[in-house]
């Protein structure tokens, strides 16, 4: 389903967004901007059992603090069995002072597997998680980001980060961003890291 400034909301669980190509989503901070995912929210409600993979999204507009491909539950939480693989996200636009990411998935908890995605291009995080439980972030290639590459933030729980490629992280030369970041870690644990 979609609405004015989202390429596609989903609103219902055990759904499938695969083989799209979406381009050229309008200038940066626009009413095109493309968020794949559900969000409380915002109204679009819990969305459990979906799967996005094998997309390619690219010259996008992304509006606000969104990403490419966004998952948010906030305080509602519900969401679970997410998996985002196989996408080609590249060069995501963006206004001056936003973080516009990659892949966000926030306070959904729930688990969710997000592997062999290629990001490049992006104007903010490769990859970022918080408030999600059971998150497996593997085998994904991740090159040309404005901040951090990978980042958890608070209340990531049994989250575990592996075997994943990140170059040129960091572009804007923040002083708290890098190749991976464990940002805050309020409450989080059963982390595991290794590349």
């Amino acid at each position: 389903m979609c609405s004015s400034d989202l390429a596609v909301a989903i609103r219902a669980g055990s759904a499938s967004v695969t083989g799209f190509t979406i381009t050229n989503g309008g200038s940066a901070g626009g009413a095109t901007g493309l968020v794949l995912g559900g969000s409380a929210n915002a109204g679009y409600g819990v969305a459990s059992g979906v799967t996005i993979a094998n997309n390619v999204i690219a010259n996008v507009a992304v509006i606000g603090n969104w990403s490419a491909i966004h998952v948010a539950d906030g305080a509602a939480g519900g969401s679970s069995g997410w998996t985002i693989s196989g996408n080609r996200i590249t060069s995501t636009l963006t206004t001056s002072g936003s973080a516009t990411g990659g892949i966000t998935i926030r306070g959904t908890k729930g688990s969710a597997w997000i592997a062999e995605n290629v990001l490049s291009g992006i104007a903010g995080a490769g990859i970022a998680v918080s408030g999600v439980d059971a998150v497996t972030i593997t085998a994904n290639r991740l090159s040309t980001l404005g901040e951090t590459g990978i980042q958890l933030g608070d209340a990531v729980t049994d989250t575990t980060v592996v075997g994943n490629t990140i170059s040129g992280a960091n572009t804007a030369s923040g002083a708290d961003k890098g190749g991976i970041r464990v940002f805050s870690g309020s409450n989080s644990s059963g982390l595991t890291i290794r590349n």
